[in-house]
């Protein structure tokens, strides 16, 4: 296996590293470190870019990089539903305490007008 292999897989790696570390702090609502996580993730796949374009891999090296990327895209796929999913609660609370607000302010608006039904201050 060439050493060009070896960076390859270990960039995969990091990236599979990063990747779970992204979801743990998802998990554990750490979203400013999910957000950092995927900045690095950035930079090890504008690295990883570069390398595969001298690469040529054998049958076997390409099914150990494929293992690699398969649990890459998993976590990928997950890390995503779980965001898609705190948006969509997130745009409901946000609705919901929109109607609230406008139900609140309304009520909160006084109006007094003489001489109608509404003209609570006389007498």
């Amino acid at each position: 296996m060439s050493n060009q292999f070896e960076q390859l897989k270990l960039l995969y790696q990091q990236i599979l590293n990063v990747v779970q570390r992204t979801k743990r702090a998802i998990d554990n609502s750490d979203y400013d470190e999910a957000l950092s996580c995927e900045n690095y993730k950035s930079q090890l796949v504008s690295k990883l870019m570069l390398i595969k374009k001298t690469v040529s891999l054998t049958d076997d090296e390409a099914a150990i990089i494929g293992e690699i990327k398969k649990e890459i895209l998993d976590f990928e796929k997950e890390n995503l539903n779980i965001i898609i999913d705190l948006r969509d609660k997130t745009m409901h609370e946000l609705k919901s305490l929109n109607s609230q607000n406008k139900i609140a302010n309304k009520y909160n608006q006084i109006e007094t007008v003489e001489g109608t039904i509404c003209d609570y201050t006389s007498d």
